[in-house]
């Protein structure tokens, strides 16, 4: 099991929380990280995409073994 609420934390406190200057700009940076960090992403019946355009659909690559990568 990942720990997303730490990983969250760490990386929008944390290593951002410097950089963030107002508590509007920790809120975007926390809806995002909420948005994009979490058991969904492993979700096998519906396929994460980060970027889902005409082009190409930019998500998990399928096969998550040494074979496959």
């Amino acid at each position: 099991m990942i720990p997303w609420g730490s990983l969250r934390y760490l990386i929008g406190e944390a290593m951002y929380g410097g950089r963030v200057t107002d508590d509007y700009d920790r809120r975007v940076l926390n809806c995002y990280l909420d948005e994009y960090m979490g058991d969904f992403l492993f979700d096998k019946n519906r396929k994460f995409l980060f970027a889902d355009t005409p082009e190409y659909g930019y998500g998990l690559p399928s096969q998550m073994d040494f074979e496959g990568f």
